[in-house]
């Protein structure tokens, strides 16, 4: 897993955390509870799974980033990603400074903020729709743009990890796109068994 790149994938981390209490929101709009429910439930949920993995930095950091959106979603207001993510991080520097110096929050935080604000750019330049998209055409800027947005949350961690680790996986950005949506399907699927 290390030398190919997808340790996280196996690691408890931020993505278990959006990916779980992400269900559990999904689920209880689906479901059509109240949006007070879904908010305080869905919030509870990532509160708990914060105190199950011991308030790991970057667990608190996604806790932070959903209970953001999920209270957004209960007040009728747009949660912006750059905004929580600038909120979460400072609440996890103010409540301990020695997180600016933890392995796990900065890679959390770098490869969130890679996400977070790269896209944007990347869809302008490389995805820009033009008339006459056919099936194939649109099936191939799906399959960019999962690539993209594994390049958006590995470019910003290069110079971490090649610092730490003493080197980069080549293979990592493929490794991550074939591995990256099974996980996420297997993660709600091993929450209900």
């Amino acid at each position: 897993f290390k030398a190919s790149g997808v340790i996280h994938m196996v690691a408890v981390s931020g993505m278990h955390m959006s990916v779980l209490s992400g269900f559990v929101f999904l689920l209880l709009r689906k479901l059509r509870a109240p949006k007070a429910a879904v908010s305080c439930v869905s919030s509870l949920f990532a509160i708990g799974f914060m105190m199950l993995t011991g308030f790991s930095p970057s667990v608190v950091r996604a806790g932070i980033m959903c209970i953001i959106l999920y209270m957004s979603y209960w007040f009728w207001r747009g949660a912006d990603s750059f905004n929580s993510l600038c909120i979460a991080g400072t609440v996890l520097v103010l409540w301990n400074p020695f997180f600016s110096l933890d392995l796990r929050f900065l890679l959390s935080f770098f490869a969130t903020l890679g996400v977070v604000v790269m896209p944007r750019y990347l869809e302008r330049t490389f995805f820009a729709r033009r008339d006459g998209d056919t099936l194939l055409k649109r099936s191939f800027k799906s399959a960019g743009r999962a690539f993209t947005m594994t390049i958006c949350a590995t470019f910003p961690i290069l110079p971490i990890i090649a610092v730490i680790f003493g080197g980069l996986s080549i293979i990592s950005p493929v490794a991550n796109l074939v591995i990256g949506p099974v996980c996420s399907i297997l993660m709600p699927v091993g929450l209900l068994a």
